[in-house]
């Protein structure tokens, strides 16, 4: 893993970064996708029938959200945003993370899959990431 600092004769200062470029950035993210689409919730839903109430459960999609994902990789908040802001090399990478998990709450609103009114609140605070 790649140092946050060097000294000028080669040594490493600091803790590695937990990312070293784009490319595990990328990879990550779709770890962190296929963990959110095999990991539903589950609602307990009772239905009334000719024969009776049966009870089931039924599947949840659960949204992707830039909190979850650093949560996922292990990060906070602000070291998201730092990256965003100060990391070059990551840069690209960020940006299309951000936009694709944008995307993907807002469609799943508008198809009614999430909530409408919870997703609205939250991409409308979506500026501070």
């Amino acid at each position: 893993m790649e140092s946050n600092r060097n000294t000028p004769d080669g040594r490493q200062l600091g803790r590695p970064r937990k990312i070293a470029n784009s490319e595990l950035l990328l990879q990550q993210f779709v770890a962190y996708a296929q963990h959110v689409e095999e990991s539903p919730f589950y609602i307990d839903k009772i239905f009334r029938t000719k024969n009776g109430f049966v009870r089931t459960k039924l599947r949840k999609s659960r949204p992707m959200t830039i909190s979850g994902l650093c949560l996922y990789l292990g990060i906070s908040t602000q070291a998201w945003q730092h990256w965003r802001r100060n990391r070059k090399d990551l840069q690209i990478a960020v940006e299309f993370i951000s936009e694709a998990i944008f995307v993907h709450k807002y469609e799943g609103a508008a198809a009614g899959i999430f909530k409408a009114n919870i997703i609205s609140r939250e991409l409308g605070s979506q500026d501070q990431f």
